[in-house]
Protein backbone atom coordinates (compact mmCIF):
# COMPACT_ATOMS: atom_id res chain seq x y z
CA UNK A 1 0.00 0.00 0.00
CA UNK A 2 2.22 3.02 -1.27
CA UNK A 3 0.33 6.05 -0.81
CA UNK A 4 1.26 7.57 -4.88
CA UNK A 5 0.38 4.92 -6.28
CA UNK A 6 -3.30 3.61 -7.33
CA UNK A 7 -4.58 -0.07 -7.08
CA UNK A 8 -3.57 -1.16 -10.93
CA UNK A 9 -2.55 -4.47 -12.31
CA UNK A 10 1.02 -3.39 -13.56
CA UNK A 11 -0.36 -5.52 -16.70
CA UNK A 12 -3.17 -4.32 -18.16
CA UNK A 13 -4.25 -1.28 -16.01
CA UNK A 14 -6.89 -3.24 -14.76
CA UNK A 15 -7.56 -1.76 -10.91
CA UNK A 16 -7.42 -4.47 -8.73
CA UNK A 17 -10.94 -4.72 -6.76
CA UNK A 18 -9.16 -7.31 -4.23
CA UNK A 19 -6.46 -4.95 -3.71
CA UNK A 20 -9.32 -2.32 -2.91
CA UNK A 21 -11.34 -4.49 -0.30
CA UNK A 22 -8.14 -5.86 1.12
CA UNK A 23 -6.63 -2.51 2.15
CA UNK A 24 -10.04 -1.13 3.79
CA UNK A 25 -10.65 -4.46 5.78
CA UNK A 26 -6.67 -3.96 6.88
CA UNK A 27 -7.22 -0.51 7.89
CA UNK A 28 -10.53 -1.16 9.47
CA UNK A 29 -8.76 -3.83 11.70
CA UNK A 30 -5.85 -1.43 12.88
CA UNK A 31 -8.68 0.73 13.56
CA UNK A 32 -10.33 -1.63 16.13
CA UNK A 33 -6.81 -2.91 17.66
CA UNK A 34 -6.83 0.56 18.19
CA UNK A 35 -10.65 1.25 19.66
CA UNK A 36 -9.61 0.22 22.99
CA UNK A 37 -10.10 -3.51 22.29
CA UNK A 38 -8.21 -5.31 25.15
CA UNK A 39 -4.69 -7.08 24.08
CA UNK A 40 -5.72 -10.25 26.07
CA UNK A 41 -8.64 -10.42 23.68
CA UNK A 42 -8.83 -13.09 20.94
CA UNK A 43 -9.97 -10.41 18.29
CA UNK A 44 -6.49 -8.83 18.87
CA UNK A 45 -4.41 -12.30 18.93
CA UNK A 46 -5.95 -13.09 15.63
CA UNK A 47 -6.17 -9.57 13.76
CA UNK A 48 -2.72 -7.92 15.03
CA UNK A 49 -1.18 -11.19 13.94
CA UNK A 50 -1.74 -10.44 10.27
CA UNK A 51 -3.08 -7.04 9.44
CA UNK A 52 0.48 -5.06 9.18
CA UNK A 53 2.28 -8.02 7.38
CA UNK A 54 -0.63 -7.98 4.98
CA UNK A 55 -0.34 -4.25 4.25
CA UNK A 56 3.50 -5.11 3.37
CA UNK A 57 2.45 -7.72 1.15
CA UNK A 58 0.29 -5.37 -0.93
CA UNK A 59 2.95 -2.72 -0.84
CA UNK A 60 5.21 -5.22 -2.21
CA UNK A 61 2.58 -6.43 -5.25
CA UNK A 62 2.10 -3.02 -6.40
CA UNK A 63 5.43 -1.53 -5.79
CA UNK A 64 6.52 0.69 -8.78
CA UNK A 65 9.83 2.48 -8.32
CA UNK A 66 9.25 6.39 -7.90
CA UNK A 67 12.25 8.84 -6.96
CA UNK A 68 13.09 9.26 -3.36
CA UNK A 69 12.37 12.27 -3.62
CA UNK A 70 8.57 11.73 -4.52
CA UNK A 71 8.23 9.16 -1.74
CA UNK A 72 9.45 11.28 0.87
CA UNK A 73 7.09 14.23 -0.28
CA UNK A 74 3.64 11.49 -0.45
CA UNK A 75 4.47 10.64 3.22
CA UNK A 76 5.76 13.75 4.57
CA UNK A 77 2.85 16.28 3.77
CA UNK A 78 -0.13 14.24 4.91
CA UNK A 79 1.92 13.53 8.11
CA UNK A 80 3.37 17.19 8.79
CA UNK A 81 -0.68 18.23 7.70
CA UNK A 82 -2.19 15.42 10.12
CA UNK A 83 -0.18 15.80 12.69
CA UNK A 84 -0.89 20.12 12.79
CA UNK A 85 -4.42 18.47 13.75
CA UNK A 86 -3.74 16.40 16.21
CA UNK A 87 -1.81 18.87 18.35
CA UNK A 88 -4.94 21.64 18.44
CA UNK A 89 -7.08 18.53 19.13
CA UNK A 90 -4.30 17.21 21.93
CA UNK A 91 -3.48 20.76 23.52
CA UNK A 92 -8.05 21.38 23.63
CA UNK A 93 -8.34 18.28 25.25
CA UNK A 94 -5.45 18.96 27.18
CA UNK A 95 -7.00 22.37 28.11
CA UNK A 96 -9.90 21.20 29.48
CA UNK A 97 -8.80 18.01 31.34
CA UNK A 98 -8.45 18.36 35.22
CA UNK A 99 -5.46 15.86 34.63
CA UNK A 100 -3.43 18.50 32.33
CA UNK A 101 0.55 18.10 31.58
CA UNK A 102 3.31 20.65 31.52
CA UNK A 103 3.72 22.02 27.94
CA UNK A 104 7.49 20.22 28.40
CA UNK A 105 5.82 17.01 28.91
CA UNK A 106 3.98 16.78 25.80
CA UNK A 107 6.73 18.18 23.44
CA UNK A 108 9.37 15.37 24.81
CA UNK A 109 6.67 12.97 24.39
CA UNK A 110 5.04 13.97 20.81
CA UNK A 111 8.85 14.11 19.12
CA UNK A 112 9.92 10.31 21.17
CA UNK A 113 6.69 9.26 19.22
CA UNK A 114 8.10 10.19 15.82
CA UNK A 115 11.32 8.30 16.57
CA UNK A 116 10.24 5.33 18.53
CA UNK A 117 7.85 2.46 19.21
CA UNK A 118 7.78 -0.18 21.78
CA UNK A 119 7.15 1.91 24.73
CA UNK A 120 3.57 4.08 25.56
CA UNK A 121 4.09 7.69 24.39
CA UNK A 122 1.22 9.16 25.59
CA UNK A 123 1.45 12.21 23.02
CA UNK A 124 1.59 10.22 19.20
CA UNK A 125 0.94 13.25 16.73
CA UNK A 126 0.47 10.52 14.05
CA UNK A 127 -1.03 7.38 14.71
CA UNK A 128 1.08 4.65 12.72
CA UNK A 129 3.74 6.49 12.32
CA UNK A 130 6.37 3.51 12.65
CA UNK A 131 4.30 1.34 9.95
CA UNK A 132 5.08 4.43 7.47
CA UNK A 133 8.48 5.07 8.42
CA UNK A 134 9.35 1.57 7.92
CA UNK A 135 7.25 1.77 4.42
CA UNK A 136 9.70 4.20 3.63
CA UNK A 137 12.50 2.25 4.71
CA UNK A 138 11.49 -0.55 2.98
CA UNK A 139 10.73 1.22 -0.64
CA UNK A 140 14.45 2.75 -0.03
CA UNK A 141 15.62 -1.14 -0.09
CA UNK A 142 13.38 -2.06 -2.47
CA UNK A 143 14.19 0.46 -5.60
CA UNK A 144 13.69 4.21 -4.55
CA UNK A 145 17.48 4.87 -4.55
CA UNK A 146 18.18 4.16 -7.62
CA UNK A 147 20.66 2.06 -7.42
CA UNK A 148 19.86 -0.09 -4.99
CA UNK A 149 17.83 -3.06 -7.00
CA UNK A 150 19.14 -5.95 -5.38
CA UNK A 151 17.06 -6.72 -3.30
CA UNK A 152 13.93 -6.56 -5.55
CA UNK A 153 15.70 -8.59 -8.08
CA UNK A 154 16.60 -11.20 -5.37
CA UNK A 155 13.70 -11.30 -3.54
CA UNK A 156 12.98 -14.38 -2.10
CA UNK A 157 17.07 -14.80 -0.87
CA UNK A 158 16.57 -11.50 0.78
CA UNK A 159 13.20 -12.53 2.68
CA UNK A 160 15.08 -15.81 3.57
CA UNK A 161 18.11 -14.17 5.13
CA UNK A 162 15.76 -11.83 6.84
CA UNK A 163 13.97 -14.47 8.54
CA UNK A 164 16.79 -16.26 9.71
CA UNK A 165 18.14 -12.82 11.28
CA UNK A 166 14.94 -12.20 12.89
CA UNK A 167 14.89 -16.26 14.24
CA UNK A 168 18.59 -15.35 15.11
CA UNK A 169 18.31 -11.86 17.15
CA UNK A 170 14.85 -13.78 19.16
CA UNK A 171 17.31 -15.95 21.07
CA UNK A 172 19.63 -12.42 22.04
CA UNK A 173 18.57 -10.22 24.39
CA UNK A 174 18.81 -6.65 22.78
CA UNK A 175 19.44 -3.59 24.17
CA UNK A 176 16.18 -0.97 24.12
CA UNK A 177 18.16 1.06 22.05
CA UNK A 178 19.24 -0.84 19.14
CA UNK A 179 15.00 -2.44 18.94
CA UNK A 180 13.15 0.88 20.20
CA UNK A 181 14.06 3.35 17.19
CA UNK A 182 11.01 2.29 14.31
CA UNK A 183 13.14 1.49 12.04
CA UNK A 184 14.13 -1.52 13.71
CA UNK A 185 10.74 -2.92 12.47
CA UNK A 186 12.41 -3.36 8.89
CA UNK A 187 13.81 -6.47 9.60
CA UNK A 188 10.61 -8.05 10.08
CA UNK A 189 8.35 -6.48 7.76
CA UNK A 190 10.12 -6.22 4.94
CA UNK A 191 9.95 -10.12 4.06
CA UNK A 192 6.70 -9.34 3.83
CA UNK A 193 7.01 -6.67 1.12
CA UNK A 194 9.38 -9.21 -0.75
CA UNK A 195 6.80 -12.09 -0.73
CA UNK A 196 4.39 -9.08 -2.20
CA UNK A 197 6.50 -8.33 -5.28
CA UNK A 198 7.42 -11.93 -6.10
CA UNK A 199 4.12 -12.98 -5.43
CA UNK A 200 3.26 -10.04 -8.33
CA UNK A 201 6.62 -11.02 -10.51
CA UNK A 202 5.84 -14.62 -10.62
CA UNK A 203 1.53 -14.34 -11.11
CA UNK A 204 0.46 -15.83 -8.51
CA UNK A 205 -2.74 -14.13 -8.13
CA UNK A 206 -3.78 -14.50 -11.79
CA UNK A 207 -2.94 -18.04 -11.92
CA UNK A 208 -5.46 -18.94 -9.34
CA UNK A 209 -8.63 -19.86 -11.29
CA UNK A 210 -12.21 -19.27 -9.38
CA UNK A 211 -12.55 -23.39 -8.35
CA UNK A 212 -8.96 -23.05 -6.79
CA UNK A 213 -10.06 -19.99 -4.86
CA UNK A 214 -12.15 -22.26 -2.14
CA UNK A 215 -9.11 -24.88 -2.04
CA UNK A 216 -6.88 -21.60 -0.70
CA UNK A 217 -9.54 -20.47 1.51
CA UNK A 218 -9.88 -23.99 3.22
CA UNK A 219 -6.19 -24.72 3.44
CA UNK A 220 -5.16 -21.21 4.60
CA UNK A 221 -7.88 -21.05 7.02
CA UNK A 222 -7.02 -24.52 8.58
CA UNK A 223 -3.05 -23.82 8.62
CA UNK A 224 -4.17 -20.22 9.92
CA UNK A 225 -5.81 -22.50 13.36
CA UNK A 226 -3.16 -25.05 13.59
CA UNK A 227 -0.37 -22.44 13.96
CA UNK A 228 -2.99 -19.76 16.17
CA UNK A 229 -3.22 -22.31 19.01
CA UNK A 230 0.91 -22.10 19.15
CA UNK A 231 1.15 -18.10 19.17
CA UNK A 232 2.32 -16.33 22.01
CA UNK A 233 1.58 -12.05 22.37
CA UNK A 234 2.07 -10.43 18.69
CA UNK A 235 2.42 -6.90 18.28
CA UNK A 236 5.08 -5.63 15.83
CA UNK A 237 5.10 -2.17 17.00
CA UNK A 238 6.22 -3.70 20.30
CA UNK A 239 9.02 -5.77 18.74
CA UNK A 240 6.70 -9.08 20.01
CA UNK A 241 6.59 -12.14 17.27
CA UNK A 242 4.60 -14.79 19.20
CA UNK A 243 6.75 -17.74 20.21
CA UNK A 244 9.23 -17.20 17.38
CA UNK A 245 9.48 -15.54 14.45
CA UNK A 246 9.27 -18.28 11.87
CA UNK A 247 5.69 -19.39 13.23
CA UNK A 248 4.60 -15.88 12.93
CA UNK A 249 5.79 -15.31 9.21
CA UNK A 250 3.57 -18.62 8.32
CA UNK A 251 1.07 -17.79 10.31
CA UNK A 252 0.61 -14.09 8.74
CA UNK A 253 1.29 -14.97 5.26
CA UNK A 254 -1.86 -18.07 6.01
CA UNK A 255 -4.25 -15.30 7.59
CA UNK A 256 -2.96 -12.79 4.70
CA UNK A 257 -3.46 -15.36 1.84
CA UNK A 258 -7.22 -16.39 3.48
CA UNK A 259 -7.88 -12.74 3.87
CA UNK A 260 -6.96 -11.86 -0.29
CA UNK A 261 -9.15 -15.24 -1.61
CA UNK A 262 -12.03 -13.56 0.61
CA UNK A 263 -11.62 -10.16 -0.78
CA UNK A 264 -11.32 -11.99 -4.81
CA UNK A 265 -14.55 -12.83 -4.18
CA UNK A 266 -16.30 -10.22 -3.04
CA UNK A 267 -17.97 -7.41 -5.66
CA UNK A 268 -16.49 -4.30 -6.91
CA UNK A 269 -17.07 -1.58 -4.39
CA UNK A 270 -17.37 2.22 -4.73
CA UNK A 271 -16.95 2.80 -1.11
CA UNK A 272 -13.81 -0.24 -0.73
CA UNK A 273 -12.80 1.95 -3.90
CA UNK A 274 -12.33 5.16 -2.25
CA UNK A 275 -11.57 3.88 1.45
CA UNK A 276 -8.20 2.38 -0.09
CA UNK A 277 -7.28 5.10 -1.47
CA UNK A 278 -7.24 6.99 1.90
CA UNK A 279 -4.79 5.01 4.38
CA UNK A 280 -2.80 8.26 4.92
CA UNK A 281 -5.57 9.94 6.03
CA UNK A 282 -7.61 7.54 8.40
CA UNK A 283 -4.18 7.12 9.98
CA UNK A 284 -3.77 10.34 10.59
CA UNK A 285 -7.48 11.31 12.12
CA UNK A 286 -8.64 7.60 13.30
CA UNK A 287 -7.45 7.77 17.09
CA UNK A 288 -8.98 11.95 17.27
CA UNK A 289 -12.48 9.84 16.02
CA UNK A 290 -11.85 7.46 18.67
CA UNK A 291 -11.84 9.67 21.41
CA UNK A 292 -14.84 11.24 20.55
CA UNK A 293 -16.67 8.39 19.83
CA UNK A 294 -15.21 6.65 23.49
CA UNK A 295 -16.48 9.26 25.37
CA UNK A 296 -20.14 9.46 23.51
CA UNK A 297 -21.19 5.95 23.75
CA UNK A 298 -19.34 6.28 27.81
CA UNK A 299 -22.27 9.02 28.14
CA UNK A 300 -24.65 7.36 26.43
CA UNK A 301 -23.84 5.02 29.61
CA UNK A 302 -22.06 2.07 27.71
CA UNK A 303 -19.00 0.93 28.06
CA UNK A 304 -16.36 1.92 26.03
CA UNK A 305 -13.99 -1.30 26.37
CA UNK A 306 -17.00 -3.64 25.77
CA UNK A 307 -15.87 -5.62 22.84
CA UNK A 308 -18.91 -4.96 21.08
CA UNK A 309 -18.86 -1.42 21.36
CA UNK A 310 -15.38 -1.64 19.87
CA UNK A 311 -16.99 -2.93 16.98
CA UNK A 312 -18.80 -0.18 16.71
CA UNK A 313 -17.16 2.69 17.24
CA UNK A 314 -14.24 1.02 14.53
CA UNK A 315 -17.32 1.04 11.91
CA UNK A 316 -18.51 4.32 12.39
CA UNK A 317 -14.62 5.30 12.25
CA UNK A 318 -14.69 4.05 8.83
CA UNK A 319 -17.56 5.31 7.44
CA UNK A 320 -16.58 9.22 8.98
CA UNK A 321 -13.38 8.94 7.26
CA UNK A 322 -14.99 8.42 3.26
CA UNK A 323 -16.58 11.67 2.47
CA UNK A 324 -13.09 13.96 3.98
CA UNK A 325 -11.10 10.54 1.36
CA UNK A 326 -13.36 11.53 -1.46
CA UNK A 327 -12.72 15.17 -0.85
CA UNK A 328 -9.15 14.98 -0.85
CA UNK A 329 -9.47 12.80 -3.93
CA UNK A 330 -11.21 15.30 -5.94
CA UNK A 331 -9.21 18.76 -4.49
CA UNK A 332 -6.36 17.65 -2.20
CA UNK A 333 -5.01 14.98 -3.05
CA UNK A 334 -1.55 15.29 -1.88
CA UNK A 335 -3.20 15.21 1.46
CA UNK A 336 -3.72 11.31 1.16
CA UNK A 337 -0.57 11.02 -0.57
CA UNK A 338 -1.81 11.18 -3.99
CA UNK A 339 1.23 12.90 -6.20
CA UNK A 340 -0.73 14.36 -9.60
CA UNK A 341 0.38 13.10 -12.46
CA UNK A 342 2.99 15.26 -14.21
CA UNK A 343 4.45 16.61 -10.68
CA UNK A 344 7.07 14.15 -9.74
CA UNK A 345 9.27 15.83 -7.20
Amino acid sequence: MTPSENNYSSTNNQRLDWVDWAKTLLMFFIILCHSGISTDDTTWKIIFAFNVPGFFFISGYLYRPHPWQRTLKSFGIPILFFSVINLAFILLKEYSSTDSHSASFICNNIFSGYLFAGEQNFFVLFPGIWFIEVLFVCRLLMGDINKISFFRQNSLFTAGVSIATMLFLSHLTLPDQLTSPCIFRVLSCFPFMLLGHYAKEANWINLVKRPQKLQIIVVSALLYVTIYNQMGYINIWSNNYGDNYLDFFIYACAASAFLFSICRILPKSKFAEVTSKGTLLILGIHMMLIVVLRHVFKKMGLEPENEIICWMISIITIFLCYLPIKWCINHAPILIGKIPSGKKK
